[in-house]
């Protein structure tokens, strides 16, 4: 897709001339429908489909997928050592992944917290209790004004 922000790129007109030659002629057929269900395209009607998906993370799911699936046909070909590796690898990037999705998870239920704590004390009444009392204590002051003419 060209521009995925642009509407005329996101519809996808399955009989269209280029499109049927490319990519509709591909066998099987329900395969290539599925291809594009999983990119994020949705079918309209018989000849139309449109793209609902969000596309950086259509591409980068997919990118994923692809990888993931070199690495296993690499790995018939590795070492029962070097397999081990791979796997420990995979598990301990799960691992990862897991904590570090409750640890953000947890993050955010805090900031949920505080942000319902502020919202609390804004709606708190102010009383006078709550305000304290006026403290007056000293002497009381009194401006300083000279003796009107004494003779002096």
């Amino acid at each position: 897709m060209k521009d995925p922000s642009n509407d005329k790129f996101k519809v996808l007109k399955r009989t269209n001339k280029t499109i049927a030659a490319k990519l509709m002629s591909l066998k099987p057929q329900e395969k290539v429908l599925e291809l594009l269900t999983a990119l994020g395209y949705v079918k309209i009607d018989d000849e139309l489909s449109s793209f609902v998906g969000d596309y950086y993370l259509g591409l980068m799911s997919g990118n994923k997928l692809i990888e993931t699936a070199i690495e296993d046909i690499k790995m018939l070909t590795m070492s029962e050592e070097d397999r081990n590796k791979i796997l420990l690898i995979r598990k301990e990037k799960a691992e990862f992944y897991a904590k570090k999705k409750e640890e953000d998870k947890r993050k955010k239920e805090l900031l949920d917290i505080a942000e319902k704590r502020k919202a609390d004390m804004q709606n708190v009444v102010h009383t006078e209790a709550a305000q304290g009392k006026k403290l007056q204590y000293g002497a009381t002051l009194v401006k300083f004004e000279p003796p009107k003419n004494q003779g002096g």
